[in-house]
């Protein structure tokens, strides 16, 4: 799901490159964070970003 142009089975209802987790991953890592998903049910996915606190 975070690797580059990853869509899901469902991605027809909505169009995109499939870049945008991958694009958050490699910002949240180059910072020293991380993102995981947190819980998934057919209402949507909840993602848990964490960045270091300055």
């Amino acid at each position: 799901m975070f690797e580059r142009f990853a869509r899901s089975a469902e991605s027809g209802r909505r169009r995109g490159f499939g870049l945008g987790l991958a694009l958050v991953r490699e910002a949240a890592a180059r910072y020293g964070g991380s993102i995981r998903i947190e819980a998934t049910s057919p209402a949507g996915t909840v993602f848990l970003l964490t960045l270091p606190s300055a």
